[in-house]
């Protein structure tokens, strides 16, 4: 019994939020217990973890008055970490999941955007995705240019034909008749 409690994670504490009240699950601490604590009420306190004297680890709320009260004991620091990494997570999706309310003090609903919506914010991130990097390709290949990386005249030459030492571009019997006779270098 005590290995499959290990392997399924039924001995491991556990910390959930339900009905805005946090209740802890701590089978695996030296007493076990179970511990509820009213959100309302807990809303500035701190949960934290501290060592006593005999090498203990305990679990402490303090409240906004200062009183501390213990939770669970723990002699293994492990499981009292992952105890309050439980309580953490559960207090998060506790905070992620409360009703959002609006200046009238009415609930806000916040629903995921529709299908079509959804398409058209896909397009608009494609869309601007592609001008960027078009823009950023274009630019990057006038700052080649003005660095003398890439001539100036390079679809000219490719679309009109070879290109003299002026840059000029010039016919094919020009070319072909500078091949046969070049001209000597001064």
């Amino acid at each position: 019994m005590g290995l499959w409690n290990f392997i399924t994670g039924q001995n491991a504490s556990s910390a959930k939020v339900a009905d805005g009240r946090l209740i802890l699950s701590m089978p695996d601490a030296e007493t076990p217990v179970i511990w509820v604590m009213e959100l309302d009420d807990g809303a500035s306190s701190v949960i934290r973890l501290e060592n006593d004297k005999q090498g203990n680890n305990i679990l402490k709320k303090y409240g906004g008055k200062g009183a501390a009260e213990t939770v669970a004991v723990y002699r293994n620091r492990n499981k009292a970490e992952s105890a309050l990494a439980k309580i953490s997570c559960a207090l998060e999706k506790a905070r992620n999941s409360r009703v959002h309310v609006g200046p009238n003090a009415q609930p806000v609903i916040i629903r995921p955007a529709s299908l079509p919506a959804r398409i058209f914010t896909a397009f608009l991130y494609l869309w601007f995705i592609v001008y960027l990097g078009s823009s950023l390709s274009g630019y990057l290949t006038a700052i080649e240019q003005s660095a003398g990386l890439i001539p100036q005249n390079t679809q000219a030459a490719a679309t009109i034909g070879p290109v003299n030492e002026t840059g000029v571009p010039q016919s094919a019997d020009d070319f072909l008749k500078q091949a046969i006779n070049p001209i000597p270098a001064e």
